[in-house]
């Protein structure tokens, strides 16, 4: 079996600008997979073996990997096995700061401040004091897609003043000598153009999201940055024929436009999620060997 190098303390991941990198210094390039549902027991939708498993099976696959991402935990479950199983495989994790039901809700329905309610911070610093435990843990999510329409825009505030919080709660725990760092927070966007029905260029829709959760007042220093690092949830590579500069039909490529919309961005930019819907794979292939495609 092939051999990884484990994640330790001078792992950890930070963000210096535009870049992440290892505590000793080491430049880092997140390398990702949506880490897929392990197995259920009859007891808990928690088991670490499983998840283990699973994650071994991934390296088995030699995928060239460094990262995974987690979408559903509960932050009054202890999942230090798997994460400490997956530091020995060199894997980090990028784990959610919300959730779907219960106490960790930031309910896009809903305008700001109402979107924001005590109980998630309660969740969410809950959830951050476990974490900080792990060299490992890349990245907290405190949002996925929550900004994909008109009305969902009302709730954006509650992303800002949610990580200011958590960045401010993380801040007083280093100052305290309860950790010796804080938890980078990344928002995860839908590469998406439409707004409220009304389709618009999507890259700028991409540009004023990072835009928005990343503007600061004055001099602020730069932890005041609501979110580190910003997700896009992109969907986009759909053909054989496409590259990076030009889609298939010879306009400019979806990738490339997209890096010379956010290339001014202050801070990190990784692809939080990527592939193409089932039923736009393999467009260009004529005999359509397979009903929806593949991915």
């Amino acid at each position: 079996m092939k051999s990884f190098k484990p994640i330790t303390n001078k792992d950890a991941i930070h963000v210096k600008g535009k870049h992440l990198y290892k505590s000793d210094g080491t430049p880092f390039t997140v390398k990702g997979i949506a880490f897929p549902t392990p197995p259920e027991t009859a007891k808990s939708k928690y088991d670490a073996k499983s998840w283990l498993d699973v994650l071994h099976q991934l390296r088995d696959l030699d995928l060239e990997f460094n990262t995974i991402r987690l979408y559903r935990l509960e932050s009054s479950v202890d999942y230090s096995e798997f994460f400490k199983g997956a530091a020995e495989l060199g894997v980090y994790v990028i784990v959610p700061l919300t959730s779907a039901e219960g106490q960790g809700v930031l309910d896009r329905k809903l305008p700001a401040p109402k979107c924001f309610k005590s109980k998630l911070f309660v969740y969410g610093a809950r959830s951050v004091r476990e974490y900080l435990q792990h060299p490992n843990i890349l990245a907290g999510t405190v949002g996925n897609e929550v900004m994909n329409d008109e009305k969902a825009w009302m709730a954006a505030p509650c992303i800002r003043s949610y990580s200011l919080d958590l960045k401010k709660l993380m801040n007083n725990m280093v100052g305290e000598g309860v950790t010796n760092r804080t938890l980078p927070l990344l928002y995860a966007a839908q590469d998406s153009a439409t707004i409220g029905g009304a389709t618009v260029d999507k890259d700028e829709v991409m540009k004023l999201t990072v835009d928005y959760l990343t503007c600061v007042e004055g001099s602020a220093a730069e932890e005041e940055k609501p979110i580190d690092i910003y997700g896009v949830n992109i969907e986009s590579w759909c053909s054989s024929t496409q590259d990076y500069y030009h889609n298939p039909d010879g306009t400019v490529g979806t990738y490339y436009s997209l890096w010379q919309a956010l290339r001014q961005s202050s801070i990190p930019i990784i692809f939080s999620e990527m592939g193409c819907p089932h039923s736009q794979f393999d467009k260009d292939d004529l005999e359509r060997k397979t009903k929806e495609g593949t991915r």
